[in-house]
C-alpha cells in the first residue's frame, strides 16, 4: 500500500473538527489544499473553524451532528457525498461516549461511521473500510 503524499483535490472527513486535535488536523489538511467536510456537535465552533479554513481552491463544508446518533449521521453522510463525492480520508476524532459495555460501544460507533463511506470503500478499493 502506497502512502498518500499529495492531498490536493482529495476529500477529508474529520469528526470532532471544531477544536483541539480535529481542528489542528483540519488546519494541516487545508494547508495542503485538501477539501474538507468538518463534523462536530457544536455548531458555533465548527462554523468558526470553517470560516478560518475557507480559502480559494478548496471546498470546506461544516456539518453539525452528534456522531453517536445514527439517523443524523446518515443525513450527514448523504450531504457529504452530494457535495464532495468521493471520500479519501476519514478521521474519526470525535469523542463518543457510550453507556454500554466496552465490547458493545465501539462496534456501535464503527457501524455509524461506515455510513460516511457508503459502499464500505476507500480509495476505490473493494475491501471493507472497517472490519
Amino acid at each position: 500500500m502506497e502512502l498518500v503524499r499529495n492531498y490536493q483535490g482529495r476529500v477529508a472527513v474529520i469528526t470532532g473538527a471544531g477544536s483541539g486535535l480535529g481542528q489542528a488536523l483540519a488546519t494541516e489538511f487545508a494547508a495542503r489544499n485538501c477539501n474538507l467536510a468538518l463534523v462536530d456537535v457544536d455548531s458555533s465552533v465548527i462554523a468558526q473553524t470553517k470560516t478560518e479554513l475557507t480559502r480559494p481552491g478548496i471546498v470546506v463544508t461544516d456539518h453539525c451532528v452528534d456522531v453517536g446518533c445514527e439517523r443524523n449521521l446518515e443525513l450527514v453522510a448523504r450531504d457529504v457525498e452530494n457535495i464532495h463525492g468521493a471520500i479519501h480520508l476519514l478521521i474519526n476524532n470525535a469523542g463518543v461516549s457510550a453507556s454500554s459495555t466496552p465490547k458493545a460501544g465501539p462496534r456501535h460507533c464503527m457501524c455509524g461511521l461506515r455510513m460516511l463511506v457508503p459502499r464500505g470503500e476507500l480509495h476505490g478499493s473493494a475491501r471493507p473500510a472497517f472490519s
